[in-house]
């Protein structure tokens, strides 16, 4: 069993918003205990990491952990303040069009 993006477990897995992400381990009743469970995610703090532990029902069992850090290297954060506040996205594709334009040429 695969769990991708399982800080969603944390994030979205409240009583009113998506409550069966909190039971996902009763997969386990299907899936029997001799069947691996494997998270992914890039964005865990250690809080929300014990609460996947949790909720996945790990508890004793052998765990390996890869934490390959936060550098993104494939990302750019561009900031500036807005030249046009009552819209926006003139200022958000004033950013991305050149971009996407020198990439396609």
């Amino acid at each position: 069993m695969i769990i991708d993006e399982a800080h969603c477990i944390d994030e979205w897995g409240g009583d009113e918003f998506r409550p069966h992400y909190q039971k996902i381990d009763e997969l386990r009743m299907y899936t029997g205990q001799d069947v691996p469970f494997i998270m992914c995610t890039a964005t865990a703090a250690t809080s929300t990491f014990d609460v996947i532990w949790k909720t996945l029902g790990f508890g004793s069992r052998p765990f390996w952990g890869l934490d390959v850090g936060c550098e993104r290297p494939n990302l750019t954060f561009i900031t500036q303040p807005l030249s046009n506040p009552k819209n926006p996205i003139f200022n958000v594709l004033n950013t991305i069009l050149p971009a996407v334009l020198d990439a396609n040429t």
